[in-house]
């Protein structure tokens, strides 16, 4: 699939201008939307989307693109602790890192330890051997 947004999206994918899965899933007039239909986001949200697509489509993978485990307060009084065990109930096929090294590297080597799903990187290099 090409990388598409905004309306060119919404067309591909039938998505009606003004839906509700127009203002889910596109930014398109968002603020107005967002007057009607109010405030949408949070993780149940999300995993009750994923639940329906790996329904409707259980070969489809989710991949977590990094910037999962940084960020918020919890993550940052919890070490990570906090979106490690929420991810891990999304059960992603694989993920990524970015800003998850604020942690330091050896949390985040000691979570990699414990993913029940690959993790993937590439530049990531060790100081001690380059």
């Amino acid at each position: 699939m090409p990388h598409v947004t905004g309306a060119d999206f919404r067309k591909h994918y039938g998505i009606s201008d003004g839906s509700p899965s127009h203002y889910a899933l596109s930014a398109g007039d968002f603020y107005s939307q967002a007057q009607g239909y109010g405030r949408v986001g949070g993780l149940d949200r999300v995993a009750t989307v994923i639940k329906a697509i790996r329904a409707d489509r259980p070969d489809a993978i989710l991949l977590d693109g990094g910037d999962t485990w940084r960020g918020s307060y919890t993550t940052w009084k919890t070490q990570a602790q906090d979106m490690f065990n929420v991810m891990n109930a999304l059960a992603p096929d694989a993920m990524t890192f970015h800003w998850e090294f604020t942690v330091g590297s050896e949390r985040v080597q000691e979570l990699v330890e414990q993913l029940p799903f690959a993790a993937l990187g590439q530049n990531i290099f060790d100081a001690e051997w380059g």
